[in-house]
């Protein structure tokens, strides 16, 4: 955004060309760490909440392990299978996910 400077007068503010007002380069500065900040801090919540997502539904896919690998029992075997599948699915698009937070997450 263009800054009109020729005012001169140290304003914070001042009257651009289409009569808008400006921020001046100064308080633009001021004005954009703290949004960065914040968005650092959104983000690390959320990846934060995408790997707890996932560890839970690791330990969830675990247990249907468990019931595959026991003596087979067709019903129980079939429902385990299932539901393994469907959950590793989760955690693939989970592990997609996180990585596309930690490709965008801002360096500090």
């Amino acid at each position: 955004m263009p800054v009109d400077h020729a005012a001169g007068d140290g304003a914070p503010w001042s009257n651009g060309v289409d009569g808008r007002n400006r921020c001046t380069d100064k308080i633009r500065a001021e004005s954009v760490a703290p949004i960065l900040c914040l968005k650092a801090a959104k983000m690390s919540e959320r990846l934060e909440t995408l790997k707890k997502a996932r560890e839970r539904m690791t330990a969830d896919r675990d247990g249907h392990a468990k019931v595959l690998a026991a003596p087979f029992d067709r019903d129980k075997a079939e429902r385990a299978r299932n539901k393994f599948i469907e959950i590793q699915v989760l955690i693939d698009a989970l592990d997609r996910a996180i990585n596309g937070e930690e490709g965008i997450a801002p360096t500090a």
